[in-house]
């Protein structure tokens, strides 16, 4: 390492937050306050991947105002020449890592005169942090014509630590990737007898068991080798889109809860449970959704006898709720029982009050759910 203009003390103290921090937000702020602090500048920005959609729309901010941070989203970067949210193709070379950009050349357009000028923008320093496969963040300083250009000693710092800092944090990526598959692989040996999909929300699957890949091809009549997601039935997936949307609509405002249903054909019933089990507030990972798929007849009886204890149901009450686990309607229940519909909803009315819920959705929850 060449020389520095500060002390390396200060480059040893980023790198070790920024390879044992978990929260990708916090190693942004960091990044960006410490760029900030080095080499000078009245606004700092951290673009980081978003959640696998190829783009940089992850954006931490110093000094940044929010409605202009709005604005820059939604309109103005269709004009910056620099594509700062725009997916990189190849990698950049060493000399293209840090730039200095003048816009003085600029100041006749739209973009200078009703975007930068108003936040007292000329000046930029845009560094790109280049991982092994691609781009991991990009920093960018922001001064103003008043203030004057990045020094020349400014630029070549931050050339020399820019790779250093980059390695660290595709390590730490690398260490925290490794712990998310082996705390996921936990929780699939956890769940051995019970069908298992993995996804993340666009939709691709990342694992699937052999208990799902069985099940699946039972409810499709046919073999199935290479999984793909048109092999899942739709009534599986449904929980699971719905709540992939939410997720994009609110981000990790919302709050998911697990989804549970009962789905029947005639291949049989199946308890369909989703839920997010992947989640680190908005750190960059793209959040994993868990679909567990159960035929209805391994665990209905035991699962839902153990919960209807609690309740303070008849005998025939019990019988009715647990046909009502398995999917099946009051017309087959009936059957089943040798009562009319007319008493299955009577019975069923009184289950749904002593169990403290209103639809059979939420009664088949209530007695499946640990």
């Amino acid at each position: 390492m060449s020389a520095l203009s500060f002390p390396v003390k200060d480059l040893f103290e980023i790198i070790d937050v920024v390879q044992s921090s978990d929260d990708d937000r916090l190693i942004g702020k960091k990044i960006i306050d410490t760029y900030q602090k080095l080499f000078g500048g009245e606004q700092s920005v951290f673009f980081a991947p978003d959640d696998g959609r190829g783009g940089f729309t992850d954006i931490i901010k110093n000094n940044i105002d929010e409605k202009l941070n709005r604005n820059y989203k939604e309109y103005y970067y269709r004009f910056d020449p620099l594509n700062l949210m725009h997916k990189n193709v190849g990698e950049a070379s060493k000399a293209d890592i840090v730039r200095n950009i003048d816009y003085e050349s600029c100041r006749k357009s739209e973009y200078y005169n009703d975007f930068l000028s108003p936040q007292k923008i000329h000046y930029k320093l845009l560094a790109i942090l280049q991982g092994r496969n691609g781009v991991l963040g990009k920093i960018l300083l922001l001064r103003s014509r008043k203030s004057g250009n990045f020094s020349e000693s400014a630029l070549r710092d931050a050339k020399e630590i820019t790779p250093y800092l980059a390695n660290a944090l595709e390590n730490n990526r690398a260490k925290n990737e490794l712990e998310r598959k082996n705390g996921l692989l936990q929780m699939i040996e956890n769940n051995l007898g019970t069908g298992i999909i993995l996804l993340d929300k666009s939709r691709r699957i990342i694992h699937v068991n052999d208990r799902a890949r069985e099940i699946c091809g039972l409810v499709k009549k046919s073999s199935i080798e290479m999984m793909n997601v048109q092999d899942i039935h739709p009534a599986f997936m449904e929980d699971f889109s719905d709540m992939a949307e939410e997720l994009d609509a609110f981000g990790s405002d919302v709050l998911s809860l697990p989804r549970r249903r009962v789905f029947r054909n005639d291949a049989g019933s199946f308890s369909v449970q989703s839920k997010l089990v992947h989640d680190r507030g908005g750190s960059g990972d793209s959040p994993l959704f868990m679909i567990n798929i159960d035929e209805v007849d391994r665990i209905a009886e035991p699962a839902a006898e153990e919960h209807l204890a609690t309740f303070n149901l008849s005998e025939r009450e019990k019988e009715v709720a647990n046909q009502v686990v398995k999917g099946l309607h009051n017309a087959e229940i009936a059957r089943n029982l040798y009562i009319s519909e007319v008493t299955v909803k009577k019975h069923l009315q009184n289950v749904f009050q002593k169990t403290g819920v209103d639809n059979r959705a939420a009664l088949v929850y209530a007695l499946l759910s640990s």
